[in-house]
């Protein structure tokens, strides 16, 4: 395969890729679901906190359970976000207070509500905010006699929560809103191997990789890798790689990526290449992501040679605000 070929072979994937993304962002934005909840602190009267937090942490969890949005934020979890980010003046007004820790925690949703015991009767009372706009989406309680029954009634709101949550509004003033850019830094460290090419030794590579994602669906990365086995430290990889999940925001995806490649060291003069990346199973959380088999395909734009990259398994840390 001549280099004149592959290069225009790659410009044109390229092409099609950036053109494929403002369609296919604004489709997700046309449908796009409440991605992110947090069951907020109940307001109490007669129960002890430790009770009030454990209905919380059920309640949290059999939302997880239904599977309708994405990230549900445990209650250990947001408190040790809120505790690691400037603190905000409480106003005393509960569901104002609230939505302000929404704000800094980045939800979509959040479950306010009340929790009372008369000694003959608990009254648990749920309320779902849209966190940007403060909109009820979802307004209902039960009166129960004893624990069991209160666990019961949690299963059955959490069933109702999710229901509401499916389906957000759909306002004209939504439709023309863009979704906010979102950027998620990453790095990761890892081992692959590398064939040989007329200019690339091949072997076992460690590398190091820094990444961009913008709204969990386009991102670019680079990555600096140097050769272990058989002989260490005489060649280098230094690569750049445009990134495309699909489908966007999911926690189990498969990612397409087009990459150039810059070999270097030993007695061999540098070489070009250029080439894409396929992982055909990658998935992760909020902190984290993986790569399952990974393959990347480069081709030397001097000689048209191919050098094939396998990794096992990729893994990255996220950094998210």
């Amino acid at each position: 395969m001549r280099p004149a070929s592959i290069s225009s072979a790659l410009l044109i994937a390229a092409a099609l890729l950036l053109a494929a993304f403002p369609a296919s962002a604004d489709s997700a934005r046309t449908g796009r679901a409440y991605r992110s909840l947090a069951v907020m602190d109940l307001e109490t009267s007669g129960v002890p906190e430790t009770q009030m937090q454990e209905i919380v942490d059920y309640l949290a969890m059999r939302i997880r359970e239904t599977g309708t949005v994405r990230r549900v934020v445990g209650r250990e979890q947001r408190e040790r976000l809120l505790g690691s980010r400037e603190a905000v003046e409480p106003t005393g007004q509960y569901e104002p207070d609230q939505l302000a820790a929404a704000a800094r925690l980045r939800l979509d949703l959040i479950v306010v509500g009340t929790m009372t015991w008369n000694r003959q009767q608990y009254v648990l009372w749920l309320r779902v905010l849209d966190a940007g706009s403060g909109i009820i989406l979802f307004d209902e309680g039960r009166t129960v006699s004893n624990r069991g029954e209160l666990l019961a009634a949690c299963d059955y709101l959490a069933i109702r929560i999710a229901g509401a949550v499916a389906a957000p509004p759909r306002r004209e003033a939504d439709r023309k809103q863009r979704e906010p850019l979102e950027v998620t830094p990453g790095f990761g460290l890892g081992q692959m191997g590398v064939s040989a090419g007329s200019s690339v030794s091949g072997g076992s590579y460690l590398y190091l990789r820094s990444s961009l994602m913008a709204n969990d669906f386009l991102g670019v990365s680079t990555r600096y890798a140097f050769r272990l086995f058989p002989t260490i430290w005489d060649n280098h990889l230094l690569s750049v790689e445009l990134r495309l999940k699909i489908p966007p925001g999911k926690e189990v995806f498969f990612a397409m990526e087009l990459g150039y490649l810059l070999s270097f060291g030993g007695q061999q003069e540098a070489s070009h290449l250029l080439g894409g990346r396929v992982i055909p199973i990658a998935g992760g959380e909020d902190e984290f992501f993986f790569e399952l088999l990974p393959i990347a395909l480069y081709f030397d734009l001097d000689t048209g040679q191919p050098v094939f990259i396998l990794e096992l398994l990729a893994m990255e840390l996220l950094f998210r605000d």
